[in-house]
């Protein structure tokens, strides 16, 4: 968990963070003031006892600062407080009066020992200040002492003036420490405030949506697969009202259970299982298809899993009617006895071709497909597919559209082509038909051309003529007109 970290020992009072950034700033106070007043003590007066004292403590506050370097920092509490009280006996004995400045050394050691001490040792540290203190006193009142020097000089003022910037200096930093604790605290308040809100907003968009989901959720148990809640959707989806599900382990709404256990299997395993396809059972009976996805939430004992189940019967009935409709165009397509093709309408690209096509102007499906209509010599000019094209986007589709197309082999044929606009993939694209009439144009001409030279004759006249024309028109070297008699012989006309 986050928070305040804390140097604990055995039987001693926990120091925080911010307990030893204070302590860490004192002992560094101390590693400067003290030996400049040890150097002015011993060397500037003939109070040699002072300056021993000062010395003392310079000693122990290199003790300080040692212990603090190798992590034995619970200890530093003790030895500033118990340090103090010593140095600041020492000192009032060696000056001769407790009128010395040196005797608040036992407010600093009380001060020290209610920042870091617990209460019982912060009532020792007093007990032992006020005793030490009022020895002092009756030693003074009894001449024990030595007697006092109250002369003062620019040594004393250098004293007093390092004394005041170190404890400047301390309390500035311990003030400083306090207000970041605080805001510290300020800030987790803040965000323990800011997470409990999105914890709040959260369960709020949860219960939303799951309320409203249009697909059906079910909250269970991971352990024994009880359910806790469904919403409207469930209810709606299986038949089934909330209160009859509520609280029970068995729903009966798969089909198929072998496949029901994998999946639970499945999703212990792997913590999550997503599109599941399977086939589920309403509470009638019926069957239906169906998607299902599941997580593992939480932590145990208090796990859960959330099923989220969307009823696809629609989209599978859609897909298999797409499926028999694209079989029976592609049936009806590629086994036509007219040739068939579709084209890209924008640049005349095959997409694809039957096999009648091939028979109709003689050049194979991979001859064609990927490839421009103009590109494969089939149109016999850009001007006459551009006319074709524009009534078809006129018109939406084109029937007995009558023009001349190149064959394969290079013979030009008269065809009849039929079009009509489709969309594939959002491309406007052409289904077509072609039929080579070659043939039958032929028939038309030499019938038109036999009429044509017959309508003029009667009698034994026309027969004569029909015959002439016939061989003319058929290229024959012989031509015979008879009539079919009853007994199915036929008799020269």
């Amino acid at each position: 968990m986050d928070g305040p970290q804390t140097t604990q020992g055995e039987g001693h009072q926990a120091l925080t963070e911010g307990d030893l950034r204070i302590l860490r700033t004192a002992v560094n106070t101390l590693l400067v003031v003290v030996p400049l007043l040890t150097l002015l003590s011993w060397f500037g007066s003939d109070q040699r006892g002072e300056g021993a004292a000062l010395l003392l403590l310079t000693a122990l506050v290199l003790l300080m600062a040692w212990l603090d370097r190798s992590g034995r920092q619970a200890w530093l509490p003790y030895l500033m407080v118990y340090a103090l009280i010593g140095y600041t006996t020492l000192g009032v004995a060696a000056f001769g009066s407790v009128r010395s400045v040196t005797s608040l050394g036992f407010v600093g050691a009380i001060v020290a020992g209610g920042m870091f001490l617990r209460r019982n040792q912060l009532l020792l540290v007093l007990l032992v200040s006020v005793a030490l203190l009022g020895g002092l006193v009756w030693a003074e009142a009894n001449g024990q002492l030595p007697a006092a020097d109250f002369r003062v000089d620019w040594r004393g003022w250098v004293a007093h003036a390092a004394v005041l910037a170190g404890i400047s200096a301390n309390v500035y930093y311990s003030r400083k420490t306090v207000l970041d604790a605080v805001n510290a605290q300020k800030a987790e308040l803040r965000r323990r405030e800011l997470a409990e809100s999105e914890a709040r907003l959260s369960a709020q968009l949860f219960s939303r949506i799951f309320r409203n989901s249009p697909a059906a959720v079910i909250v269970r148990e991971a352990d024994t697969l009880r359910v806790i809640d469904v919403n409207a959707a469930f209810e709606r989806m299986y038949g089934v009202r909330r209160e009859d599900v509520v609280g029970r382990s068995e729903l009966n709404n798969w089909v198929d259970l072998t496949q029901r256990d994998r999946f639970i299997d499945e999703l212990r395993t792997q913590g999550r299982v997503s599109n599941h396809m399977v086939r589920g059972r309403r509470s009638d009976g019926s069957e239906f298809d169906c998607v299902v996805s599941s997580e593992l939430v939480g932590e145990v004992p208090d796990q859960m899993t959330i099923t989220i189940v969307n009823d696809i019967s629609d989209q599978v009935r859609a897909r298999e009617e797409l499926r028999r409709s694209q079989e029976r165009f592609n049936k009806a397509f590629h086994f036509s006895p007219i040739g068939m093709t579709i084209t890209r309408l924008s640049d005349g690209i095959f997409l694809e071709v039957n096999a009648a096509d091939e028979r109709t102007l003689g050049k194979k499906r991979e001859d064609l497909v990927g490839r421009r209509s103009l590109d494969t010599g089939t149109w016999l000019s850009l001007e006459d597919r551009a006319e074709f094209v524009q009534r078809l986007r006129e018109q939406g589709r084109v029937l007995g559209y009558e023009t001349r197309m190149r064959h394969h082999n290079g013979e030009l044929v008269d065809c009849l082509l039929s079009a009509e606009l489709i969309d594939i993939d959002g491309e406007p694209c052409v289904l077509g038909s072609t039929l080579n009439i070659t043939d039958q144009k032929r028939r038309e001409a030499v019938l038109l051309e036999v009429a044509r030279g017959v309508s003029g004759e009667t009698g034994e006249a026309f027969f004569r003529s029909l015959t002439a024309h016939l061989a003319s028109a058929l290229d024959a070297y012989i031509v015979m007109v008879g009539e079919v008699t009853p007994d199915m012989s036929v008799q020269t006309l």
